[in-house]
């Protein structure tokens, strides 16, 4: 009995995760054209691979747009991240990762000298030098600055809400300690699922996530000595909670949308609408939630009753 129900758990595993790992075609993703001298039109495409049970390669696809339709002229290798940053229109620099996490730099730069005759347009490998290497890191971001800046935050939240979560334990607020670790927990779990499966790369959001904490406590710094607040740490503190708030809410808000697709796909054999359902659900709850510590910040700076306002015995 115990060797079949053994077994049984082996199959399930095996089965769950042979359907987590199917192979899919490969998929085009961002789309860039520019117009050459010539008037002639280049498309940059990324293409993904499947990888399987880590992120999806990418390669970028550089074609001719003409009379009969579009024309490979070349394409990179796949890596982790590809990026195409164009000087001019006869002059475009090809930017390719590896898949190591802790890179900073490319592992290679291609040079495309666009002519006017797309077909003799040239490929080189060059050197890389000190520009293209401050290129180079900071072309990952400047491909998916949103993406950056959401993890940006979720690595600053989570420092800063286990930070104060700790200030509040040491004078004994254990509620307000409580929401603060769970808050961060959550921030911190979104970030290392970001540098597992996602185009992340550890040293630059490292680097720019220390660059918006100073930018923070600089710009806190300035309203404190221009007494705008009163206490740097409390406002801080305020600030950081109520972003941690919000993000546990737009996690929830999404955990329930994924649930409700799921239901539908499996029931009705369609998905729903996501932004209309995030405008229906969403956009309200958020309203709501920003309304709520607003109507509480404003509750803690009023100031308390004085005897003569009170109405006589």
């Amino acid at each position: 009995m115990k060797k079949s129900l053994f077994l049984s758990i082996i199959l399930f595993f095996l089965m769950f995760f042979s359907s987590a790992a199917q192979a899919h075609p490969a998929y085009s993703g961002t789309k860039r054209t520019i117009e050459t001298e010539s008037r002639e039109k280049i498309t940059f495409t990324r293409w993904y691979g499947d990888g399987i049970l880590s992120i999806d390669p990418v390669k970028l696809l550089v074609q001719r747009v003409g009379e009969r339709g579009e024309e490979n002229v070349f394409e990179t290798d796949y890596g982790r991240e590809v990026a195409v940053f164009c000087q001019n229109k006869e002059k475009c620099f090809i930017f390719l990762y590896n898949n190591d996490i802790l890179s900073v730099f490319p592992s290679e730069i291609d040079q495309l000298e666009i002519k006017e005759n797309i077909k003799a347009t040239e490929l080189k490998n060059i050197e890389i030098d000190t520009w293209l290497k401050f290129c180079g890191i900071v072309m990952p971001f400047i491909e998916n600055p949103p993406g950056y800046l959401l993890h940006i935050t979720c690595l600053f939240l989570a420092i800063m809400l286990f930070f104060f979560g700790r200030r509040q334990i040491i004078q004994k607020q254990y509620t307000g300690a409580g929401f603060r670790f769970f808050y961060g927990a959550l921030a911190l779990l979104l970030w290392i699922a970001a540098i597992i499966w996602g185009r992340f790369f550890l040293p630059l959001l490292l680097a720019l996530t220390l660059i918006a904490a100073l930018l923070f406590a600089a710009a806190l710094y300035c309203l404190y000595r221009q007494k705008k607040i009163d206490s740097f740490l409390g406002a801080a503190d305020g600030i950081v909670y109520f972003f941690g708030g919000l993000l546990a809410l737009s996690m929830l808000l999404a955990f329930i949308g994924l649930i409700i697709s799921v239901l539908m796909k499996m029931t009705m054999g369609t998905r729903p609408n996501m932004p209309l359902l995030f405008a229906v659900t969403g956009i309200p709850a958020i309203i709501l939630y920003c309304l709520y510590h607003y109507k509480k910040k404003k509750k803690k700076t009023e100031p308390p009753a004085s005897p003569s306002d009170q109405p006589p015995a």
